[in-house]
């Protein structure tokens, strides 16, 4: 019988699986801190993923030229498409003498224009301003990366927010493409292992010591 107040202790799978989620944390015993093997590859993940997007920013920034002309041809035979056609784009084209099974077509060939001088530069101060944000998000993520084998926890929060805003982004915004994709995978494999047993008992150490000192 067990009293009211008290729980049967968890076995088996159960309690494995809650001590490795919470597991106890040691006296310090003064003596120099390990880093786990684990901290030590989360940090190398962290600085893999910066360095992925040091180079997803300077390739975007880079090729700004290269998309933009590939945006103005796709755009061209888009509209040369609505003219062999429909006979015209934009305000020539009279919606009212096309078929209806076309008319769907007709829309997007009705809001088709040539790209003003305006709309150029836009693109370009886009891609611009995307290049140097994630350039600068991969310097942010390779520093945290190297202290974070030291168990900074300045570094860990770098990590784990900085993942929230690129999954968020990638998910809401679409900002995302292959090679910041892969560089946010790499991210969150590294966020992850520094919350799994040793490791995270690790940054609890740190921590605590340095809030005695």
């Amino acid at each position: 019988m067990t009293s009211p107040g008290s729980r049967p202790k968890k076995s088996g799978f159960l309690a494995r699986l809650q001590s490795a989620a919470v597991p106890v944390l040691p006296v310090d015993d003064g003596q120099p801190i390990v880093r786990p093997r684990g901290v030590t590859i989360a940090s190398v993940l962290a600085i893999i993923a910066g360095a992925i997007f040091i180079f997803a920013g300077i390739v975007g920034y880079a090729q700004t030229e290269a998309a933009l002309t590939y945006a103005v041809n796709q755009n061209q035979i888009g509209l040369n498409n609505c003219t062999t056609t429909f006979g015209g784009y934009g305000t020539t084209l009279q919606t009212s003498t096309v078929a209806t099974s076309l008319t769907s077509s007709a829309a997007v060939c009705h809001s088709g224009a040539q790209p003003t001088q305006s709309d150029l530069d836009g693109f370009r101060t886009t891609q611009h301003v995307f290049g140097v944000i994630f350039a600068i998000i991969g310097v942010l993520f390779a520093a945290a990366g190297w202290f974070l084998k030291q168990g900074a926890r300045w570094a860990k929060r770098v990590l784990v927010f900085g993942g929230v805003i690129l999954l968020l982004a990638a998910a809401l915004a679409k900002l995302s493409t292959p090679i910041t994709l892969l560089g946010t995978l790499v991210l969150a494999i590294a966020v992850v292992m520094t919350y799994i047993g040793r490791n995270s008992v690790f940054f609890a150490l740190v921590n605590l010591r340095g809030k005695q000192h």
